[in-house]
């Protein structure tokens, strides 16, 4: 019973770190495509 506890820790630790790591992808493309946005708008406001 004692290695199966620990192995359901492990499971459940791998399966945090994949969630934070999707979780902190999405958040990253979804900045990105936000400074996209703001800078493609002030340029267009500014007119290089």
């Amino acid at each position: 019973m004692f290695p199966l506890l620990w192995l359901y820790l492990f499971i459940m630790i791998l399966l945090a770190l994949f969630i934070m790591m999707a979780y902190m992808h999405f958040i990253k493309s979804h900045l990105n495509t936000n400074i996209y946005l703001l800078k493609t708008k002030n340029f267009s406001s500014w007119k290089w």
